[in-house]
């Protein structure tokens, strides 16, 4: 089974219950379409990844209740050198472009 991944922009704290913004909960609610017990990973950029339970869902909320954190390894353990040279026109901002993309 997927294990669905949100970015919160809020401090995350085990035993806690997190409301999901508007925009958030109509992605579960009606993209992915959880229900209630359905599990999800909630992070917010300080490293761990905080599993959660949704605890609570209607029309105008969602609420998780964060029952665990782990460490975040998403990162990849591979080091990347990109290197190119001057192109021209509007060459060079696709290139910068797809560099950011990447």
């Amino acid at each position: 089974m997927r294990i669905t991944r949100l970015f919160v922009d809020q401090a995350l704290a085990v035993g806690n219950v997190y409301t999901l913004k508007e925009s958030d909960h109509h992605y579960v609610s009606r993209v992915l379409r959880l229900r209630v017990s359905y599990s999800l990973h909630l992070f917010n950029g300080d490293g761990f990844d905080y599993h959660g339970v949704i605890a609570d869902l209607s029309k105008q909320y969602a609420r998780i209740a964060l029952v665990d954190k782990a460490i975040n390894e998403n990162e990849s353990p591979l080091q990347v050198c990109l290197v190119m040279s001057i192109c021209k026109h509007n060459k060079m901002e696709w290139v910068v472009q797809k560099a950011t993309e990447l």
